[in-house]
């Protein structure tokens, strides 16, 4: 697939493929979604070609629709008035699509809380101006309270006022009619209408973290104010679009493609659809890329992340560097741990930095003074042309054993297992691996018969641990295949599967990467991947770490496809990376 050519072909095959890992590694896929998570799926759906425009459009036109529903349930309630509170974010651009839907019935309100052009995403911007440039001639009246506490009271004062107004108004009427029917004898009372205002909380939406900063939350003490008076709440609706703004109690919550955690409360929560088709959930994207945590202006050497790579023997010289290389790009602090035989080539790239081990192979002897300084990495990368020999072997469960047993899972580095070590995690010989002698008499898979007693305890620990990612191919995921399936119900590790298509899971995630070509069978493009995956996680969590280094990774061999075809190499994948990078990321 080429660098601009984001079509979605997801063939029954690939489906399926989905539904079986979901089916066998039981993964659960979460009914709620956090605000993060939806901006990913918001971006992931404008990089393959639906629009946020779109999907703003939509949003607004289901809570019109959710409005007038919501009226004709009542029918002796009206609404006299709306005021629909915008913030600067896409949430307030929502509530402009829904100014524009409302004034064909309603008298609309607009309040901002922000100078227009503070405004900002291009499709809220867009919705505004539109509104602005129509008011005039429709039922649209734009009030701006940004930063003015005076003129926030004389709204909410003007507000009460209509309200006093309203209650007085169905009072006399309420009384009129009631003597009428008296006198005619008749107790038909359904003539009597219940005007009412009503707000549209369309303030912050997922967007909130932390608490409310001014104006908002002046405008929510206001809103609050009114809807606690005995006097005015039975004249007075609330409908938070997408999620509540802190401290404000809706009536109702019109969410969007998924409810929203810890924002969403499901009894008055109405769901609606935008136009994401569910296979959404399913696809990584540029929302993966603009998530991931970003450069501070004002940090200092060590900040933006500390990646080890262990890896390297007396036959494999290459591997360690291009996984340290990939890293290098993303982390302030490159480190590669080796042995000896490896050290010169290394050298030849000074923003490497060596830790250099006697030997062809790392060993037994290794592991104290490796797991020492493993401790001050965000992240280490494990296996790269680490070679398959027996004191490598033995150097592997040693050295995992000890780094696994500390007990202090914050500080814990996130942990790329790849290549090599993926062989050497089982003593039994690999080689010989037949899926047919995992099984037990009932046909299922027992870690039991997968391993031996001296490793069951390590691969307990690595299975259990979320800051474990795996980055096998198809013939070295079939060969953890079994333990993970016995591990099915306990397993929170994640695991990268590189293929054709690739897929990204763990216990409640699975995701797709459709990005990458055929030149990218080349040696080398498996040890970039472990290394973007390592450098992002010095910064982020395990699972979306390994989501934008396998989507990064085939980013960077489409670019070359698309201007040389399938002539380059793992250097040329490393020279790109930056631009790249520069372009999803900054």
């Amino acid at each position: 697939m080429g660098l601009n050519n984001t079509t979605v072909d997801l063939d029954n095959n690939i489906i399926n493929q989905l539904k079986n890992f979901e089916q066998k590694f039981k993964i659960i896929q979460k009914e709620y979604i956090t605000p993060d998570e939806m901006n990913i799926i918001d971006n992931n759906c404008e990089y393959y070609g639906l629009s946020k425009h779109i999907l703003m459009e939509n949003a607004g036109i289901q809570v019109y629709n959710e409005i007038i529903n919501w009226e004709k349930q009542d029918k002796n309630t009206s609404y006299d008035e709306i005021y629909l509170f915008c913030g600067k974010g896409n949430n307030g651009g929502d509530g402009f699509v829904l100014a524009r839907h409302l004034s064909k019935l309603y008298k609309v309100n607009v309040v901002i809380l922000n100078n227009e052009n503070e405004i900002k995403t291009s499709e809220s911007k867009a919705n505004f101006e539109f509104i602005k440039n129509i008011y005039k001639f429709g039922n649209i009246n734009i009030q701006n309270i940004q930063n003015i506490s005076n003129n926030q009271k004389a709204l909410f004062q003007e507000i009460t006022y209509k309200l006093d107004n309203l209650i007085k108004t169905h009072n006399t009427n309420h009384n009129n009619i009631k003597n009428s029917n008296t006198n005619n004898n008749n107790n038909n009372n359904n003539n009597t209408n219940n005007k009412k205002i009503l707000f549209v909380d369309a303030l912050l939406g997922t967007g909130i973290s932390g608490n409310l900063k001014y104006p908002y939350d002046l405008c929510v003490e206001y809103i609050n104010s009114i809807k606690n008076n005995v006097n005015y709440n039975k004249n007075v609706d609330i409908i938070s679009i997408d999620a509540e703004t802190k401290g404000l109690t809706a009536d109702k919550i019109i969410a969007f493609h998924k409810y929203k955690k810890s924002l969403n409360n499901p009894k008055k929560t109405v769901l609606k659809e935008i136009g994401i088709p569910k296979y959404m959930n399913y696809l990584i994207g540029k929302g993966e890329l603009k998530a991931l945590s970003k450069i501070e202006e004002e940090s200092h050497k060590g900040n933006n992340g500390r990646t080890l790579v262990i890896g390297g023997s007396k036959d494999y010289y290459g591997a360690p560097i291009f996984s340290a290389l990939a890293a290098s790009k993303v982390v302030d602090i490159m480190t590669v741990a080796t042995v000896s035989p490896v050290v010169p080539a290394v050298k030849n790239y000074p923003e490497l930095m060596i830790k250099e081990f006697g030997g062809d192979y790392f060993n037994k002897h290794h592991v104290e003074e490796l797991a020492h300084i493993s401790k001050n990495y965000d992240s280490i990368v494990l296996g790269c042309g680490m070679g398959l020999k027996s004191e490598t072997r033995e150097f592997l469960q040693k050295y995992l054993n000890k780094i696994l047993s500390n007990t202090d899972s914050e500080n814990f580095p996130t942990l790329i297992i790849d290549a090599d070590a993926i062989k050497l995690l089982n003593p039994k010989d690999f080689e010989s691996y037949d899926s047919n002698n995992f099984n037990n008499a009932n046909g299922t898979n027992n870690i039991h018969n997968v391993i031996d007693n001296s490793n069951k305890e390590l691969l307990l620990k690595l299975f259990t641990n979320e800051k474990v990612i795996l980055t096998p191919h198809k013939g070295e995921f079939e060969y953890i295949k079994p333990i993970l399936e016995d591990l099915s119900e306990i397993y929170k590790l994640n695991i990268v599967l590189k293929g054709k298509t690739d897929i990204v899971f763990n216990k409640n995630n699975i995701k797709l990467n459709m990005t990458g070509n055929a030149g990218m069978t080349v040696g080398g493009t498996g040890d970039i991947l472990a290394g973007l995956i390592a450098g992002f996680a010095t910064k982020n969590e395990p699972y979306l770490s390994a989501c934008s280094g396998i989507f990064v990774n085939g980013l960077a061999g489409d670019y070359l496809y698309d201007k040389i075809g399938y002539n380059y190499n793992s250097k040329d994948i490393i020279k790109i990376l930056p631009k790249i990078l520069y372009k999803y990321i900054i």
